[in-house]
């Protein structure tokens, strides 16, 4: 499954926040107002991102806000399945910022060149940086040759082929997204 949705570069949100909707949107009802706050949007952007979500057929006005439709349970199954998080970590010597948020993506070490591509997807939602750990039979960091910390491996129920990216950054907000939109990168790739 492919995610197509058309975002507009100066609507203030990017393909990450929207997924974060729909995964919010999963566990229950939302409103702008909570949107906002979870995001960290302003409520223009908000609004464009719900109203570009519903375009599309991904969510629906509900008197509790808004809500799922198929298509967007049909789309978080698809992350669900393929991504799992967030997941809060502590300081490490390969994710170095106050908060440190990891997501797995399911079966894509073959696509990690040397992580750059997603450190770079990472920058651009505001984090400071983002590891990635691939997993074959050991954890492994493209390009230097680090030891990466146990604490990692407990983090996911780990098979071969899974890919862990710590997204870091001085907010968490900024490390969740940051971590996600190096996830999707992968999905998408």
């Amino acid at each position: 499954m492919k995610i197509k949705l058309d975002i507009d570069k100066r609507s203030g949100y990017s393909l990450a926040h929207a997924m974060k909707t729909i995964m919010l949107l999963g566990e229950s009802p939302i409103g702008r107002e909570g949107l906002i706050k979870k995001l960290n949007l302003n409520e223009a952007s908000v609004r464009t991102l719900l109203g570009k979500l519903e375009k599309n057929g991904f969510v629906k006005k509900s008197t509790k806000g808004r809500t799922l439709t198929d298509k967007g349970k049909k789309t978080l199954s698809f992350l669900k399945k393929n991504i799992n998080g967030p997941v809060t970590m502590g300081r490490t010597k390969i994710a170095v910022s106050k908060y440190n948020i990891a997501y797995l993506v399911r079966n894509k070490s073959k696509k990690i060149k040397k992580g750059l591509e997603q450190r770079d997807q990472a920058i651009l939602m505001g984090a400071e940086g983002l590891t990635t750990v691939t997993y074959d039979r050991s954890l492994c960091v493209p390009g230097p040759n680090w030891k990466v910390p146990c604490t990692v491996r407990d983090l996911f129920d780990l098979k071969r082929g899974d890919v862990i990216l710590i997204g870091s950054a001085n907010r968490k907000d900024v490390a969740d997204l940051a971590a996600l939109n190096a996830a999707l990168l992968l999905l998408t790739i």
